[in-house]
């Protein structure tokens, strides 16, 4: 006869489940760089300068005047306050 023994799911156990789900269904939405920044709360230009600086990959190649193209699950999985505090360290 197999043991059978019970867990206890904590807040952070399921925040973490729910993260990694949400992730998976996003990793093949893609959107533009406008509605990026307005999910992130940044302006493009910052945006630009993040991918620049390779905090953030663009799918597509961009071209002078073009618009980047951004996996959702990436926009989702930054943490904003971390990479704007690298941003200023880099360039102070």
């Amino acid at each position: 006869m197999e043991r059978v023994g019970i867990y206890q799911i904590t807040a952070t156990d399921l925040r973490v489940m729910a993260e990694e789900i949400m992730l998976a269904k996003c990793k093949h939405v893609e959107i533009p760089s406008k509605v990026a920044a307005s999910i992130l709360g940044i302006s493009v230009p910052t945006l630009s300068r993040w991918r620049a600086a390779g905090f953030i990959h663009a799918v597509n190649e961009v071209k002078e005047g073009g618009c980047m193209i951004f996996r959702l699950s990436d926009v989702l999985s930054l943490d904003k306050v971390k990479i704007q505090k690298e941003y200023r360290l880099l360039h102070k």
